[in-house]
């Protein structure tokens, strides 16, 4: 596992060079406190996920990642 920190610019995730023509693989995003996205306004970033696919609230995935968080720590 390959940890890295880039930026979210409110619309992708930069992919820094070195990675850039890697082959396909599962990847892991975690988002740093406070979630927002700079220069929108201060909205969530669970505003843009829920916008990228169009049938679920910010609110329900603060939700599902809430009760996620805490079914880890009960392992």
């Amino acid at each position: 596992m390959v940890a890295i920190k880039t930026k979210f610019n409110g619309e992708s995730i930069e992919v820094p060079a070195e990675l850039r023509g890697a082959k396909p693989t599962e990847v892991v995003v975690v988002f740093e406190e406070p979630a927002t996205v700079q220069g929108k306004g201060g909205h969530s970033i669970w505003d843009v996920v829920a916008r990228s696919t169009g049938t679920r609230t910010a609110e329900d995935i603060d939700a599902q990642v809430r009760a996620e968080r805490a079914e880890w720590g009960d392992r």
